[in-house]
Protein backbone atom coordinates (compact mmCIF):
# COMPACT_ATOMS: atom_id res chain seq x y z
CA UNK A 1 0.00 0.00 0.00
CA UNK A 2 2.68 2.93 0.78
CA UNK A 3 4.29 1.92 -2.74
CA UNK A 4 1.10 2.39 -4.24
CA UNK A 5 0.35 5.18 -2.31
CA UNK A 6 3.61 6.61 -3.19
CA UNK A 7 3.41 6.49 -6.93
CA UNK A 8 -0.24 8.01 -6.64
CA UNK A 9 1.13 10.97 -5.10
CA UNK A 10 3.71 11.34 -7.41
CA UNK A 11 1.51 11.07 -10.46
CA UNK A 12 -0.87 13.68 -8.31
CA UNK A 13 1.96 15.73 -8.30
CA UNK A 14 3.19 15.58 -12.01
CA UNK A 15 -0.64 16.23 -13.38
CA UNK A 16 -1.23 19.30 -11.05
CA UNK A 17 2.38 20.84 -11.82
CA UNK A 18 2.63 20.31 -15.98
CA UNK A 19 -0.53 22.78 -16.57
CA UNK A 20 -1.05 26.40 -16.22
CA UNK A 21 1.53 28.68 -14.51
CA UNK A 22 0.72 29.66 -10.97
CA UNK A 23 1.20 33.40 -10.10
CA UNK A 24 4.25 33.98 -7.48
CA UNK A 25 6.38 35.99 -5.70
CA UNK A 26 8.39 37.24 -9.10
CA UNK A 27 5.39 37.27 -11.64
CA UNK A 28 4.74 40.56 -12.88
CA UNK A 29 2.20 39.70 -15.39
CA UNK A 30 0.30 36.36 -16.11
CA UNK A 31 -2.60 35.67 -18.82
CA UNK A 32 -3.80 32.01 -19.03
CA UNK A 33 -6.34 33.75 -21.99
CA UNK A 34 -9.23 30.98 -20.88
CA UNK A 35 -11.99 34.01 -20.77
CA UNK A 36 -10.41 37.11 -21.33
CA UNK A 37 -7.62 39.61 -23.38
CA UNK A 38 -6.01 41.24 -19.54
CA UNK A 39 -4.25 39.62 -17.52
CA UNK A 40 -4.96 37.31 -14.72
CA UNK A 41 -2.50 38.18 -12.60
CA UNK A 42 -0.50 41.33 -12.94
CA UNK A 43 1.37 43.69 -10.52
CA UNK A 44 0.59 46.64 -13.38
CA UNK A 45 -2.35 47.35 -15.49
CA UNK A 46 -3.83 44.42 -16.89
CA UNK A 47 -6.34 45.72 -19.39
CA UNK A 48 -4.65 46.00 -22.70
CA UNK A 49 -4.71 49.66 -24.23
CA UNK A 50 -5.25 49.07 -27.50
CA UNK A 51 -5.71 45.98 -30.08
CA UNK A 52 -8.51 43.75 -30.73
CA UNK A 53 -8.04 39.64 -30.30
CA UNK A 54 -10.50 36.89 -29.57
CA UNK A 55 -10.56 33.76 -27.10
CA UNK A 56 -10.92 30.19 -28.88
CA UNK A 57 -13.69 27.87 -27.66
CA UNK A 58 -13.83 24.13 -26.81
CA UNK A 59 -9.91 23.34 -25.08
CA UNK A 60 -8.38 25.42 -28.36
CA UNK A 61 -5.47 26.26 -25.76
CA UNK A 62 -2.33 24.69 -25.17
CA UNK A 63 -4.05 24.60 -21.57
CA UNK A 64 -7.61 25.49 -21.67
CA UNK A 65 -8.30 28.10 -23.99
CA UNK A 66 -5.76 30.36 -25.80
CA UNK A 67 -5.67 33.73 -27.44
CA UNK A 68 -6.60 33.30 -31.33
CA UNK A 69 -4.10 35.56 -33.16
CA UNK A 70 -4.88 35.10 -36.97
CA UNK A 71 -3.37 36.87 -39.05
CA UNK A 72 -5.86 36.84 -41.88
CA UNK A 73 -9.84 37.33 -41.12
CA UNK A 74 -11.70 34.61 -39.44
CA UNK A 75 -15.13 33.33 -37.60
CA UNK A 76 -14.66 33.96 -33.87
CA UNK A 77 -16.87 31.22 -31.26
CA UNK A 78 -19.84 33.37 -31.82
CA UNK A 79 -19.80 32.42 -35.66
CA UNK A 80 -18.91 35.97 -36.64
CA UNK A 81 -16.13 37.24 -39.14
CA UNK A 82 -13.66 38.49 -36.79
CA UNK A 83 -9.30 40.12 -36.91
CA UNK A 84 -7.14 40.27 -34.57
CA UNK A 85 -4.58 42.97 -34.01
CA UNK A 86 -1.77 43.03 -32.13
CA UNK A 87 -2.85 44.09 -28.42
CA UNK A 88 -0.64 46.39 -26.19
CA UNK A 89 -0.48 46.64 -22.56
CA UNK A 90 1.53 49.07 -20.07
CA UNK A 91 5.17 48.28 -19.01
CA UNK A 92 5.15 49.84 -15.97
CA UNK A 93 4.97 47.22 -13.60
CA UNK A 94 3.93 44.37 -16.10
CA UNK A 95 8.25 44.14 -17.39
CA UNK A 96 11.76 45.05 -15.54
CA UNK A 97 14.19 45.83 -18.33
CA UNK A 98 17.39 44.69 -15.68
CA UNK A 99 16.39 41.33 -14.99
CA UNK A 100 13.74 38.77 -15.83
CA UNK A 101 12.32 36.20 -17.78
CA UNK A 102 9.10 36.39 -21.08
CA UNK A 103 7.91 32.96 -21.70
CA UNK A 104 4.59 31.85 -23.22
CA UNK A 105 3.48 28.59 -26.30
CA UNK A 106 2.68 29.31 -29.49
CA UNK A 107 1.32 27.00 -31.97
CA UNK A 108 1.45 28.51 -35.67
CA UNK A 109 -0.51 27.83 -38.84
CA UNK A 110 2.47 28.98 -41.11
CA UNK A 111 -0.18 30.36 -44.05
CA UNK A 112 1.58 33.65 -45.07
CA UNK A 113 0.55 35.21 -48.36
CA UNK A 114 2.12 33.69 -50.91
CA UNK A 115 3.92 37.07 -52.23
CA UNK A 116 5.70 37.31 -49.23
CA UNK A 117 9.14 35.76 -50.29
CA UNK A 118 10.32 35.96 -46.34
CA UNK A 119 7.08 36.31 -43.82
CA UNK A 120 7.59 37.69 -40.48
CA UNK A 121 5.60 36.53 -38.04
CA UNK A 122 5.77 39.17 -35.05
CA UNK A 123 5.15 37.59 -31.22
CA UNK A 124 6.22 40.20 -28.90
CA UNK A 125 7.97 43.54 -29.07
CA UNK A 126 8.50 46.46 -27.03
CA UNK A 127 9.38 49.12 -28.58
CA UNK A 128 12.16 52.40 -28.57
CA UNK A 129 11.50 55.74 -30.32
CA UNK A 130 15.41 55.39 -31.02
CA UNK A 131 16.64 53.71 -34.98
CA UNK A 132 19.83 51.99 -36.38
CA UNK A 133 21.45 53.62 -39.04
CA UNK A 134 18.90 51.64 -41.34
CA UNK A 135 15.51 53.32 -39.90
CA UNK A 136 14.65 50.90 -38.06
CA UNK A 137 13.43 50.93 -34.29
CA UNK A 138 15.54 49.63 -31.50
CA UNK A 139 12.98 47.19 -29.81
CA UNK A 140 13.27 43.69 -27.88
CA UNK A 141 11.04 42.08 -30.00
CA UNK A 142 10.72 37.74 -31.03
CA UNK A 143 10.06 37.07 -34.23
CA UNK A 144 9.83 33.58 -36.52
CA UNK A 145 11.29 33.88 -40.14
CA UNK A 146 10.69 31.97 -43.08
CA UNK A 147 13.14 32.38 -45.67
CA UNK A 148 13.35 29.53 -48.29
CA UNK A 149 11.58 26.93 -47.09
CA UNK A 150 13.43 26.80 -43.25
CA UNK A 151 12.56 28.74 -40.05
CA UNK A 152 14.54 30.81 -38.01
CA UNK A 153 13.25 32.27 -34.15
CA UNK A 154 14.77 35.75 -33.90
CA UNK A 155 15.14 37.42 -30.85
CA UNK A 156 16.39 40.67 -31.20
CA UNK A 157 16.82 42.15 -27.61
CA UNK A 158 17.32 46.02 -28.29
CA UNK A 159 21.04 46.14 -28.52
CA UNK A 160 23.10 47.11 -31.71
CA UNK A 161 26.06 45.65 -33.49
CA UNK A 162 27.67 48.60 -34.64
CA UNK A 163 25.19 50.88 -36.03
CA UNK A 164 22.57 48.15 -36.63
CA UNK A 165 20.44 45.82 -34.49
CA UNK A 166 21.58 42.50 -33.28
CA UNK A 167 19.68 39.02 -32.85
CA UNK A 168 20.14 35.94 -31.72
CA UNK A 169 19.13 33.93 -34.43
CA UNK A 170 17.91 30.04 -34.18
CA UNK A 171 16.67 27.25 -36.92
CA UNK A 172 13.47 25.55 -35.50
CA UNK A 173 11.84 22.60 -37.50
CA UNK A 174 8.22 23.65 -36.57
CA UNK A 175 5.27 22.42 -38.69
CA UNK A 176 1.79 23.82 -38.61
CA UNK A 177 -0.22 22.91 -35.59
CA UNK A 178 2.36 22.23 -32.98
CA UNK A 179 2.84 23.56 -29.87
CA UNK A 180 6.19 25.37 -28.92
CA UNK A 181 7.50 26.56 -25.33
CA UNK A 182 9.52 30.38 -26.07
CA UNK A 183 11.36 31.67 -23.21
CA UNK A 184 13.77 34.22 -23.34
CA UNK A 185 16.21 35.63 -20.07
CA UNK A 186 17.93 38.62 -19.24
CA UNK A 187 19.87 40.12 -16.55
CA UNK A 188 22.52 42.72 -16.11
CA UNK A 189 25.11 39.61 -17.48
CA UNK A 190 23.70 38.13 -20.77
CA UNK A 191 20.14 37.60 -22.88
CA UNK A 192 19.65 33.98 -23.38
CA UNK A 193 16.98 32.24 -25.56
CA UNK A 194 15.33 28.09 -24.42
CA UNK A 195 13.35 26.95 -27.05
CA UNK A 196 11.06 23.45 -25.75
CA UNK A 197 12.75 24.14 -22.42
CA UNK A 198 16.30 23.97 -24.09
CA UNK A 199 19.15 26.49 -24.06
CA UNK A 200 19.81 27.24 -27.79
CA UNK A 201 22.10 30.48 -27.94
CA UNK A 202 22.88 33.95 -25.51
CA UNK A 203 24.27 37.29 -26.23
CA UNK A 204 26.29 39.20 -23.73
CA UNK A 205 24.34 42.67 -21.95
CA UNK A 206 26.04 45.47 -19.40
CA UNK A 207 22.63 46.30 -18.54
CA UNK A 208 19.90 43.91 -19.31
CA UNK A 209 17.06 44.93 -22.28
CA UNK A 210 18.73 47.61 -24.30
CA UNK A 211 21.94 47.24 -22.70
CA UNK A 212 20.52 49.58 -19.94
CA UNK A 213 21.26 52.24 -22.05
CA UNK A 214 19.60 55.42 -21.06
CA UNK A 215 19.14 56.28 -24.62
CA UNK A 216 17.05 53.55 -25.42
CA UNK A 217 15.30 52.99 -22.21
CA UNK A 218 14.22 56.63 -21.47
CA UNK A 219 13.02 56.92 -25.11
CA UNK A 220 10.41 53.55 -24.55
CA UNK A 221 6.93 53.58 -25.85
CA UNK A 222 5.46 52.43 -22.75
CA UNK A 223 3.90 49.36 -23.75
CA UNK A 224 4.53 46.19 -24.85
CA UNK A 225 2.95 44.18 -27.72
CA UNK A 226 1.49 40.46 -27.71
CA UNK A 227 1.32 39.37 -31.34
CA UNK A 228 2.64 42.39 -33.79
CA UNK A 229 5.35 44.76 -34.13
CA UNK A 230 4.04 48.56 -32.96
CA UNK A 231 4.36 50.79 -36.37
CA UNK A 232 3.51 47.34 -38.21
CA UNK A 233 5.23 47.40 -41.68
CA UNK A 234 2.34 45.20 -42.40
CA UNK A 235 4.35 42.06 -41.81
CA UNK A 236 2.21 38.74 -40.43
CA UNK A 237 0.90 38.51 -36.87
CA UNK A 238 1.89 35.02 -35.15
CA UNK A 239 -0.74 33.28 -37.38
CA UNK A 240 -1.94 30.85 -34.68
CA UNK A 241 -2.30 30.63 -31.05
CA UNK A 242 -0.55 32.09 -28.11
CA UNK A 243 -1.33 30.88 -24.56
CA UNK A 244 0.09 31.29 -20.96
CA UNK A 245 2.61 34.39 -21.41
CA UNK A 246 4.30 34.93 -18.31
CA UNK A 247 6.36 38.25 -17.62
CA UNK A 248 8.64 37.41 -14.30
CA UNK A 249 11.39 39.57 -12.71
CA UNK A 250 14.01 36.89 -12.50
CA UNK A 251 15.83 34.73 -14.75
CA UNK A 252 13.91 31.71 -14.16
CA UNK A 253 16.01 29.24 -16.18
CA UNK A 254 19.46 28.70 -16.70
CA UNK A 255 19.72 24.98 -17.87
CA UNK A 256 17.25 21.91 -19.76
CA UNK A 257 13.76 22.42 -18.16
CA UNK A 258 10.39 20.88 -18.36
CA UNK A 259 7.89 23.67 -19.58
CA UNK A 260 5.40 24.29 -17.17
CA UNK A 261 6.42 22.73 -14.62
Amino acid sequence: MKAIFITLAAIISTSLQAGEFKEDAHTLFLAHFNKQIGADFTKGNPEPTGGSATITAGGGGKFGEGLWAKTEPFTNKLGKPDTFYPLSYPLDGNLNLGVGTLEFWIKMDFSAAPEKATPLYYLFDIPSMQTDNKDNLIRFTVVVVGQQGKKYLHVFPGMLDGQTNKAIVVAVDWEKGEWHHIAVTWDKQEVALFVDGHPTKSMATQGGLFDGNPAYTQDLKGIFLIGGLWKSDGSQGPDGIIDELRISDVVRYTADFEPNK
